[in-house]
């Protein structure tokens, strides 16, 4: 995936995605992705952290979250879609539609 961003050569990107099930040995490349996608405007975003096995709440929440939602991400005007799973965020940093 980091070889194709940086042969990259578009303006935008409408959908991006990363669905990483062990996600804390990836962080650094996780945050440089989702920069890259914000970067490139990007519409529809889809960050999923989450373990196939897990099939309830407890699940996830015994393993915890390793995961933060960049900041980069809060501020994206462009975003017409964000689908996280098992990504930490702050719901009250998110822009509100009437703001974008």
């Amino acid at each position: 995936m980091l070889h194709w961003v940086a042969r990259f050569q578009g303006q935008v990107i409408e959908s991006f995605e990363i669905s990483i099930y062990i996600p804390s040995e990836f962080l650094a490349e996780i945050e440089s992705l989702v920069e890259f996608a914000v970067e490139k405007n990007v519409q529809n975003l889809v960050l999923d952290f989450s373990h196939p096995a897990w099939r309830t709440y407890n699940d996830a929440s015994m393993n915890g979250i390793v995961v933060k939602l960049p900041a980069c991400v809060y501020d994206l005007a462009t975003l017409v879609s964000l689908k996280i799973y098992s990504c930490k965020f702050d719901l009250s940093e998110i822009r509100k539609s009437e703001d974008l």
